[in-house]
């Protein structure tokens, strides 16, 4: 049951990039930072890979499993307050790299589940 909810949050960026691109008169997000976005992940996800698998030999596989999956659900849910926590529109690029460390966040953490 708990797979489930893993799977969820490995499809974020394929869930919110449509949410992403309507919102483009506030955000300007294009193509481009899309796929910067996808590139940045996926190393950060391929790097975290072997960093979590030394925190997870080292430590209880259960409570790196727990910490990691509500970690990732803290950070796919931050990224629904993009616009409350920097609320001017002109601002597109203090939103692109929120959202851009926000990802990162969720795939290292994704990384280690």
């Amino acid at each position: 049951p708990s797979y489930m909810c893993m799977v969820f949050s490995k499809l974020f960026i394929a869930i919110i990039a449509p949410a992403l691109q309507y919102d483009d008169s506030r955000l300007h997000y294009d193509v481009e930072k899309h796929s910067q976005l996808l590139v940045v992940c996926g190393l950060t996800y391929g790097i975290a890979k072997l960093a979590n698998g030394a925190i997870v030999d080292t430590f209880n596989p259960k409570y790196c499993y727990s910490i990691f999956i509500i970690l990732s659900a803290c950070s796919t849910f931050a990224l629904s307050f993009v616009h409350v926590l920097i609320p001017d529109d002109n601002d597109q690029e203090r939103k692109y790299y929120f959202i851009l460390s926000i990802a990162i966040v969720n795939a290292y953490c994704q990384a280690g589940k």
